[in-house]
């Protein structure tokens, strides 16, 4: 039998002391001398016939590839089922753990996972160590302040009634639980948890659904905020009375290390971080000195919070808490610390998640001492839900939301997993300390004289069983089940009750097969082993029953309790998960009956516009595009001015009314600002605008436009775009693309070439020009709105228009419907316009798509200021033949796409134009 132990450890035991006590053991039970053999972390290669998965570092890196590639594997074929990351990562780390490969013998001969087992238990730490700093960062505190009473009541009723009632049920059943589990704390801390729906577990998954922005999932993270702050509240008044357990004066030195944990983060670390976030510039990054200090501060603080005895975690996540979020020092920290966390920490936090995964010692534990955790986690589970529902419902919130908002608010991920872990450290860290007295407080009852001899013996040497006594997972390695085999053998010889030897028998036999002895064999000296073997009947009977109940009291409830927890978590987040795909999409307010466009706004109604701006790049020529829409006391509009930022460095999202909340500052934009309130005060009671600010993931930066325009009633919203949207993290492009998809009204994208150059706005005056504009008419919905705005402009006296219609040869693929209605707002214009001297109207007729664009080239150099297009609904596809492989762009249409392209050598701007598209 070979023991490892760390090359830099020495035994401390006198010469051949190992022999020795190997001979006064019966031959027959061991006939094998032990072994030290030193451990090596790297290999020195297979030529030289070493195997490199002996060794630490290459099995650490096999690891890392199994579970990554693993989890990926899963991802590809549960994201159809709309599974979340966390499930896929949690499969992944099971799949490595001792309910699949962790019980193959070839796994174990051939990869010996044991050898790494140290380095990936503490990058698993350290994994969920920065998990937790990265959302600490994200999560901002100040919107507890502004929490309404909707939010406070909700999050305050989902948390205590749940708590209470699993806390209450568990005094009930207190009598049943496990003596560790029975105790106040616990079942404190196990009440807590259930009751609280952790924020970072929600931004997860909402943002992979998309959700973010969405109605149910801002409030959703609202109520998981004020959740979190009396999560952690009572989580670490629980903790402070599970140290008083052991010495009451605990709790209060624990409460004291808090308070100095507190006060250093806020009197010292906060005015730091605010200070470094004022010194970086806008727009620059953070100096890389700063970013250095902090990612060691997160080391710094783990070690201090783990010294005091709070959990190694929230150093971290508190550390993160004081680091201001948003642009410049937030989103520095996150983007420097994202990758490494997720793609090289993290898989190694599910391993060690997986390691105490067993589905074999859950199946084979007694039912009746998991029942009560079983139990205590339904009620929980099922009360959280239905008190959230009713209290969603209390406020008047929609059924399908309210219903959405409850499964949302029961979903479970990576903080349940750490509170497991925790768990797990706390109850085998507190068996194992007791574990060694307890034992020579036994077999010192029995034979006092034959143990004292061997005390030093035992102190000296048992460390060097720890590392070879249980595998990578902490279960029996394959020696040591060997040498328990030889024990049931020598009991079978020597205990004489048969009824008595049969239930010994099984119980051994139990934990050997399931390795459930492992904590406690690794504890346990060489003299005891032999103790054990030789000794007489009545005291092998006291050691077998004590070796049996501290196993199953460490290990069953631990092992098959974990996998109760965990299994249970995975098939909430698995099942709500899909199901609020299912019934929330939160377009859905977006489809509207109600006709919304510039064609059936009434001329004495004011035009109702939606003013998107992305950067302020681009402000100048919006400004003169609303200019051009004639803003006069005939033609009155009323313009919703949003600027869009995404959502970097923090979690939530926001969305402000300049009117009622006042602007962060790293959100304003007050030149932009004044431009717009400049020209509002130039046009006077012709123009009204309204600011807005919104910051949202680029995914979901459509819904804050679409619910502008909807609670603005607007018949129009305008879009930016400009080439280089293809090379800034497409947030251009996919904004749009999502807008033209959804919005409840008409679009306008707006390419901008220079549109006005020479238009000034100054404090009261402005310089003005006349501007030659061309819309291309070719049938369809989008071109009839495109025609009703340039209408608009034409009445403006500096603007003149010429309208040009494409019409197919011979009628050849005309739709009779949309042809009428394209004829009856064509002949409606001409009649209007006929005695306009500035109106030019043609028509060209082609046979091809190759014949329109030749059309349209050969009007580049007539010296058009702007062109409008309609984007693509009703188009005759005959007017289009073969160009559908030229369109770079979707967004823009085919036609749109090519005018404001390189190809089309002008310098005009262009608007493309798609009417609302009714879905109601």
């Amino acid at each position: 039998m070979t023991r490892l132990f760390p090359a830099n450890r020495l035994l401390q035991t006198p010469k051949n002391e190992w022999q020795q006590h190997a001979h006064s053991i019966p031959s027959r039970v061991l006939q094998e001398q032990i072994l030290c053999q030193a451990q090596n972390f790297h290999p020195n290669g297979i030529f030289y016939g070493d195997n490199p998965l002996s060794h630490t570092f290459s099995a650490l890196l096999l690891h890392l590839v199994l579970v990554t590639t693993i989890t990926r594997i899963v991802r590809f074929i549960l994201k159809p089922l709309k599974q979340p990351m966390i499930v896929s990562q949690i499969i992944g780390g099971v799949i490595i753990g001792p309910s699949f490969l962790g019980r193959s013998k070839w796994y174990h001969r051939h990869v010996k996972p044991e050898m790494a087992q140290f380095l990936m238990n503490n990058l698993g730490i350290m994994g969920f160590m920065f998990f937790m700093f990265v959302y600490g960062v994200k999560m901002d505190p100040g919107l507890l302040k502004k929490s309404g009473k909707m939010h406070v009541s909700v999050g305050l009723a989902s948390i205590t009634v749940p708590l209470t009632l699993v806390f209450v049920l568990a005094l009930c059943l207190r009598k049943s639980m496990d003596k560790e589990l029975a105790t106040i704390s616990s079942m404190g801390v196990l009440a807590g948890y259930i009751g609280t729906t952790a924020f970072p577990v929600l931004f997860c998954i909402l943002k992979e659904l998309n959700l973010i922005n969405s109605d149910v999932g801002r409030l959703a993270l609202s109520t998981a905020l004020i959740g979190d702050a009396f999560g952690i509240g009572g989580v670490l008044a629980f903790e402070a009375g599970r140290q008083g357990e052991i010495k009451s004066e605990n709790s209060l030195w624990f409460m004291i290390s808090v308070v100095v944990v507190a006060i250093l983060l806020l009197c010292c670390i906060r005015p730091t971080m605010m200070w470094i976030n004022r010194k970086t510039p806008e727009g620059q990054e953070v100096d890389q000195s700063f970013v250095v200090a902090i990612i060691l501060g997160v080391f710094v603080m783990a070690f201090i919070t783990d010294m005091f005895g709070i959990a190694i975690v929230n150093g971290s996540f508190w550390l993160g808490l004081v680091t201001p979020d948003g642009p410049r020092l937030g989103t520095t920290m996150v983007q420097k610390t994202k990758t490494i966390m997720n793609e090289f920490l993290m898989p190694f936090s599910f391993i060690m998640v997986g390691q105490y995964f067993d589905f074999f010692a859950l199946g084979a534990s007694d039912w009746k001492s998991l029942q009560p955790l079983f139990l205590l986690i339904l009620t929980g589970y099922s009360s959280k839900f239905f008190v959230t529902w009713l209290a969603a419902m209390y406020w008047r919130m929609p059924f399908r939301d309210g219903l959405t908002f409850s499964l949302i608010m029961s979903l479970r991920g990576q903080c349940e997993l750490i509170m497991f872990v925790h768990f797990m450290d706390k109850r085998v860290s507190k068996f194992q300390s007791n574990l060694y007295l307890e034992f020579s407080s036994i077999t010192k009852t029995h034979d006092s004289s034959k143990m004292v001899k061997y005390d030093k013996a035992c102190c000296d040497n048992q460390h060097a069983f720890i590392p070879s006594a249980f595998d990578a997972f902490d279960f029996l390695a394959l020696e040591t089940v060997d040498l328990l085999h030889r024990v049931q053998r020598v009991m079978h010889s020597n205990v004489m009750s048969p009824r008595f030897m049969n239930v010994v028998l099984a119980r051994i036999g139990f934990t050997i097969q399931k390795g459930l002895a492992a904590q406690l064999v690794a504890r346990l000296p060489s003299t005891y082993y032999n103790y054990l073997l030789y000794t007489k009947a009545n005291k092998i009977k006291v050691l077998i029953q004590s070796l049996w109940f501290v196993c199953m009291l460490i290990q069953i409830m631990n092992v098959a309790g974990f996998t109760l927890l965990l299994i249970m978590t995975v098939t909430i987040t698995a099942i709500f998960t899909p199901l609020i795909s299912i019934l929330y999409d939160p377009t859905r307010p977006y489809m509207l009956n109600q006709r919304r466009d510039i064609q059936h706004n009434p001329p004495e109604v004011e035009l109702r516009i939606v003013l998107c701006i992305l950067d302020a790049e681009n402000t100048n020529g919006l400004i003169h595009l609303l200019d051009v829409t004639n803003p006069t006391s005939e033609y009155p509009i009323s313009v919703s001015s949003l600027r869009l930022f995404e959502l970097e460095g923090r979690a939530s999202p926001l969305f402000i009314d300049h009117a009622k909340q006042e602007v962060p500052p790293i959100y304003q934009w007050t030149n932009t600002v004044n431009t717009l309130e400049s020209y509002q005060q130039f046009k006077s009671e012709f123009v009204k605008i309204q600011f807005f600010t919104a910051v949202a993931p680029k995914q979901s930066m459509f819904q804050n436009i679409c619910e502008l325009a909807l609670e603005q009633e607007a018949s129009l919203i305008i879009l930016p775009f400009m080439n280089k949207a293809f090379s800034d993290h497409g947030i251009r492009n996919t904004t749009n693309l999502q807008v033209l998809d959804h919005a409840p009204c008409s679009i306008a994208i707006f390419v901008d070439k220079g549109l006005l150059e020479n238009i000034v706005v100054g404090g009261s005056s402005m310089q003005h020009c006349r501007h030659k504009i061309a819309v291309f008419f070719l049938g369809g919905a989008d071109a009839r709105e495109a025609l009703f705005y340039a209408d608009r402009m034409v009445a403006k006296e500096e603007v003149s228009l010429t309208v040009i219609r494409f019409l197919s040869h011979n009628n050849e693929g005309d739709n009779v419907s949309e042809k009428k209605l394209d004829d009856g707002i064509v002949t409606w214009f001409w009649v209007k316009n006929e005695t306009n001297q500035r109106v030019v109207y043609r028509e060209v007729v082609v046979k091809s798509g190759e014949e329109t664009i030749a059309a349209i080239h050969d009007m580049k150099d007539v010296g058009y200021d702007l062109l409008i297009v309609g984007r693509k609904q009703g188009i005759n596809p005959s007017l289009l033949t073969g160009l559908s492989e030229w369109s770079e762009s979707d967004e823009l249409g085919i036609i749109g796409d090519y005018v404001s392209s390189q190809d089309f050598s002008t310098s005009a701007s262009v608007l493309v134009v798609q009417q609302q598209i009714r879905r109601g």
